[in-house]
């Protein structure tokens, strides 16, 4: 699998394309020692929810961690505090994400979107996203749900900053461009 990553990274590289972002150590290991004109950061996938663990990947060489957006981190400005001190690299939080607090799904969830992207017309077959369905019902169910997951108000990106957390990430994922281009818009305002 050597040959194949190496030609992989080597078509992103010929492409301009200058960081990569991985949740796998020896992903991170592997380019840094192999490439290290690329930055390379750790995916939420990474599941980086404590100071030990932010710690682990900053002494790989990691350039950036997204913290878990799942694990209630979030809005845990004492833990938050710890991270950004301890480590050197940057960090990023994961502003509009609607998942499940300690999402029982989350792990489950990973995996199936990442074997529904790679098989072709996936949702034309009929494939359900058990997962997604789920996780729908249940905030439907209990409305608490939604205010309990970790999404991060626009208002309140100030306080973030203030511990020292300067990125954000906004996700798309089944959003069209109008949707997006309002979430950005809030999110630039500082207002919805």
């Amino acid at each position: 699998g050597q040959r194949r990553l190496r030609k992989l990274l080597e078509w992103l590289i010929e492409n301009n394309v200058y960081a990569v972002s991985v949740s796998i150590p020896y992903l991170l290991e592997f380019i840094k020692y192999n490439y290290p004109e690329l930055k390379v950061y750790v995916s939420m996938l990474g599941g980086v929810d404590s100071l030990e663990r932010a710690k682990y990947w900053d002494s790989l060489g990691v350039d950036r961690i997204t913290l878990s957006a799942v694990s209630g981190i979030t809005r845990n400005f004492t833990l938050l505090r710890k991270i950004q001190e301890g480590i050197r690299c940057q960090l990023e939080l994961i502003a509009n994400l609607s998942c499940l607090n300690e999402c029982p799904f989350w792990t489950y969830h990973c995996a199936v979107d990442s074997h529904f992207s790679q098989t072709p017309n996936h949702r034309q077959k009929g494939a359900i996203d058990y997962c997604l369905a789920k996780c729908n019902y249940m905030k439907i169910k209990d409305p608490a749900e939604f205010i309990r997951s970790g999404w991060i108000r626009p208002e309140d990106l100030g306080y973030y900053e203030e511990l020292g957390i300067k990125r954000i990430k906004i996700t798309n994922q089944n959003k069209n461009t109008a949707e997006v281009m309002k979430t950005l818009k809030a999110y630039s305002l500082r207002r919805y």
